[in-house]
């Protein structure tokens, strides 16, 4: 459970940064 939340984290940063890049 713990691990698939940091999964979730670790995507949603992802996506984040990649929506970030100009």
């Amino acid at each position: 459970m713990a691990f698939n939340s940091f999964v979730n984290i670790n995507v949603v940063f992802s996506k984040l940064e990649f929506i970030s890049r100009p």
